[in-house]
């Protein structure tokens, strides 16, 4: 993950203290958002559903 990895690199006591990256795509358009939730998936991250 070139995300994770560069969360490492930049805030390395962030690294330290945190396992996971969330991150909010609350304001996508469909169009946009649901590539996206797919892409994450393959990935094997966990999308949590927006909540309404």
């Amino acid at each position: 993950m070139r995300l994770s990895r560069a969360l490492k690199e930049k805030r390395p006591l962030y690294a330290q203290t945190h396992d996971k990256v969330i991150l909010s795509h609350d304001n996508a358009r469909p169009h946009v958002a649901k590539p996206v939730k797919t892409y994450l998936e393959t990935l094997k991250w966990e999308v949590l559903p927006h909540p309404v």
